[in-house]
């Protein structure tokens, strides 16, 4: 496999995949990639699927939900915490997470809602 960028897009080459046309036929397959390979992110940083399920509280203690989807909005992504059928959008700001832990026994987010969230 050998990968480059190509603009805003990345571009990837797999050895069992031998042309254009081959390729065209997994367009929408799901790549999945064992975490023990991915690159490090730096310190406060996180790939999506370490948040996704992450319990959320708010700083008294108040449990949100849980995180469901991650919306990319360009400027910040936006975490959406569901409750049941309620449903928090957390913005993913430095004033408004707390605290993440990914570990899987505490599995927790700490939140601070700006004021009508």
């Amino acid at each position: 496999m050998s990968s480059h960028e190509a603009g805003s897009a990345i571009v990837i080459k797999f050895d069992l995949v031998a042309d254009r046309t081959h390729a065209e036929t997994m367009r929408g397959v799901n790549l999945t990639v064992p975490p023990e390979e991915l690159e490090p992110l730096p310190s406060g940083s996180y790939y999506h699927y370490q948040l996704i399920g992450l319990e959320v509280h708010d700083e008294a203690g108040s449990r949100l939900g849980a995180i469901v989807e991650v919306i990319f909005t360009g400027a910040n992504d936006v975490y959406v915490v569901r409750d049941g059928k309620r449903e928090t959008l957390v913005p993913a700001l430095a004033d408004v997470i707390v605290s993440v832990d990914t570990d899987l026994e505490r599995n927790k987010m700490v939140v601070r809602l700006p004021e009508g969230l």
